[in-house]
């Protein structure tokens, strides 16, 4: 018995078109400002994330080493003046930070932080979101959110850079936080108020915003309250520790 041929595929002529996928990372990191759902949707059957990584460790290798004779290495000096360090151990700090051995490899250990770093919060977004609130993330495409959520502070840098290096100060933050430094703040309430400031610097905020559209896409649940509950929690649990360790008790 033969089979009855089926019928040629055609598409319906009057059926919008399908939207183009944002394949190529340049293309994805345009489209988080045009249209970032489109990006988080795609991520849903693509989950791309390695590249995107490896691009944020590389811009935070750059920018380490850019800044670690102009700004790091005297912010580290002078914070140990700040805390009573003796000639000889002001001295260490002084030829440690001077090295170029200890410049290079300061800048990759920048790089490698940027690497757990993403991986960590796409973890505990989903650790959130499909554990805690039984979404249906995975944890590969929960990565890809975090990553492609903080493609925003590669321009970021382009603004905070120049400053950092014209105020020899690396805690440069472009909201609220400038209206008291960390680096002027004194005791612990002062650091701990401080460093709380700045987590609401501009680009964390649009970083919060795309990590809880992205995890909304990707997890079919609505994320709101429980990602910025966990942001905010964050922000007051690292500040305190900040206060601890920079101003003492």
């Amino acid at each position: 018995m033969s089979s009855i041929p089926s019928p040629p595929y055609t598409t319906d002529p009057g059926a919008p078109p399908a939207p183009r996928p944002h394949r190529l990372l340049w293309a994805r990191a345009f489209a988080l400002i045009s249209s970032p759902r489109s990006v988080f949707e795609e991520l849903i059957d693509h989950p791309s994330w390695f590249w995107t990584t490896i691009i944020l460790c590389v811009a935070a290798v750059i920018i380490t080493y850019v800044m670690w004779t102009s700004v790091i290495a005297p912010y580290a000096i002078e914070q140990a003046q700040n805390k009573g360090a003796s000639g000889d151990q002001l001295a260490r700090v002084e030829q440690m930070y001077s090295s170029p051995v200890a410049h290079i490899i300061g800048s990759c250990v920048a790089g490698a932080f940027n690497l757990l770093f993403v991986v960590a919060i796409g973890l505990a977004l989903f650790a959130l979101t499909t554990f805690l609130l039984g979404g249906k993330a995975t944890a590969k495409q929960s990565i890809a959110v975090a990553a492609h959520a903080m493609l925003v502070h590669i321009p970021k840098s382009l603004v905070v850079v120049p400053l950092a290096i014209a105020k020899q100060d690396p805690n440069v933050s472009l909201g609220p936080g400038v209206l008291m430094p960390v680096s002027e703040a004194t005791g612990f309430m002062g650091k701990a108020t401080a460093i709380f400031l700045s987590y609401f610097d501009l680009f964390n905020l649009w970083s919060l915003a795309l990590c809880i559209l992205g995890m909304s896409v990707v997890s079919r649940k609505q994320v709101t309250g429980p990602i910025v509950g966990a942001w905010l929690a964050c922000a007051i649990l690292f500040s305190l520790l900040g206060g601890v360790f920079q101003g003492g008790h």
